[in-house]
């Protein structure tokens, strides 16, 4: 992973079926100082475009609750293929799956960020992600 101080540089994948909430997030991050950002519309899409892009992607921005491969797929993938860069889930989900995937985090031993509650403010995206990017 990049050191973070290189923003310029710095990449994240948003992961998410809506396109509506998946553009909202594009430019929080872009209004954030990230501007190399790739989209996906399904979990399956993102675990391919990281296998083609290993160790391009900084972090991953990811919804939950997908047709066909869903958060927890994207996560159990990501933490057997050894993914070094940081991760957040968000979803509309009850919070109660979000503290689920957070323990499911741990104990897969992945750079989780945070799991949020759609919708994503801005501040709470900054929050979040400030580690990664500062």
């Amino acid at each position: 992973m990049r050191p973070p101080s290189q923003k310029s540089s710095f990449v994240a994948l948003i992961v998410d079926d809506d396109t509506f909430f998946q553009e909202s997030l594009r430019l929080q991050l872009e209004s954030l100082g990230i501007s190399n950002i790739l989209l996906a519309d399904d979990g399956a899409s993102a675990l391919t475009l990281l296998r083609q892009r290993r160790g391009a992607v900084d972090l991953v921005v990811c919804d939950l609750s997908m047709p066909q491969v869903d958060g927890f797929q994207v996560l159990d993938d990501i933490a057997h293929t050894g993914f070094e860069g940081q991760l957040l889930f968000v979803s509309g989900m009850d919070p109660a799956a979000l503290q689920l995937l957070k323990l499911f985090a741990h104990t897969s031993k992945v750079n989780l960020l945070d799991a949020l509650e759609k919708p994503v403010s801005l501040h709470r995206l900054n929050m979040a992600i400030s580690g990664a990017t500062a």
